[in-house]
């Protein structure tokens, strides 16, 4: 919310705020929706989207086919993270005879890199790789 302060629990509240300022600055006029907001449709024409993984592909399919569709990570693909974090899971069971229930560090399911034409990446080449 407007004068709100930004969230500081994550860098992805600042850098979102950041890109936001940035194409203000720039003459943009910015929409800023929340990534798990399911209901949004677009009702006007947008030169670009900038989107965090989280509900990435479903607005992209709402958009129209010359808006630019840059996805924003700050992680690996889910894929690699998810089995890596089942795969420490398991080897923690099989080594120690825990099973842990929960895990903060799975990846919500997306398919927002399939539907982006460009990528922007917050990590380092092992993340890339992924």
């Amino acid at each position: 919310m407007p004068g709100e302060p930004i969230p500081n629990s994550h860098t992805q509240y600042w850098e979102c705020s950041q890109i936001a300022r940035t194409f203000l600055d720039l003459g943009f006029a910015v929409d800023v929706i929340d990534s798990h907001n399911q209901t949004f449709h677009p009702t006007k024409p947008y030169v670009c989207f900038i989107g965090h993984r989280i509900n990435f592909d479903r607005l992209a399919g709402l958009l129209k086919q010359d808006c630019i569709k840059i996805a924003y990570f700050d992680t690996s693909h889910w894929v690699f993270n998810n089995s890596a974090t089942y795969r420490r899971k398991l080897e923690l069971q099989q080594r120690k005879g825990v099973t842990i229930e929960k895990s903060h560090r799975l990846v919500e399911h997306n398919l927002a890199v399939e539907h982006a034409d460009y990528a922007v990446l917050y990590g380092n080449e092992f993340t890339l790789s992924t």
